[in-house]
């Protein structure tokens, strides 16, 4: 998870450098790197790799990288910036916080399940991502709670206030 925080899920500013950038494309580069991002987080966050998580854990639970190691190293990386003096989160990386957010925030709303009852969105089970992402998101709101007296640039504190919104909303059953 450390390598993929280092690597994947930062910036790549030397990509992104318009005297490299300008040679070949002239928009979209930033669009690019985020898709495959997203595209990543969805991966790791995807029910199929909860399932092995958790097998993982009932066969060998001394061992085993948890549902929840996961999502907390996940959530700890990608919310980095909230331990600055004065956190400031640059567009890509609000970006990716965003599409962090929706992952976990998917868990808690209902799809039609059989005979229209109410499912997780997730499939007809109640995903092992769903109660590790309660635990989660708590924690995230506290973080942002934080640091938002902290935050001193208007993109940063105008996300993480909507970041909380959201979170609360999910928490407590309010419309967003």
């Amino acid at each position: 998870m450390l390598f993929l925080l280092d690597t994947a899920f930062t910036t790549p500013k030397k990509l992104l450098n318009p005297a490299v950038i300008n040679r070949f494309r002239h928009s979209g580069v930033a669009s690019d790197v985020l898709s495959m991002q997203k595209n990543l987080l969805q991966s790791l966050l995807a029910p199929v790799r909860m399932n092995r998580l958790f097998d993982a854990e009932v066969i060998a639970p001394n061992e085993a990288y948890t549902a929840v190691e996961l999502v907390t190293d996940l959530q700890t990386g990608l919310w980095s910036e909230l331990t600055a003096k004065q956190p400031k989160i640059e567009p890509l990386r609000r970006e990716l916080q965003r599409a962090y957010l929706e992952l976990l925030l998917a868990e808690f709303e209902p799809t039609s399940g059989a005979a229209g009852a109410p499912a997780p969105k997730g499939g007809s089970n109640v995903s092992e991502l769903r109660s590790v992402a309660r635990t989660a998101l708590r924690d995230l709101a506290k973080r942002i709670s934080g640091a938002i007296p902290q935050v001193t640039e208007a993109a940063t504190l105008s996300h993480l206030e909507d970041a909380a919104s959201q979170i609360d909303a999910a928490l407590t059953h309010k419309k967003k």
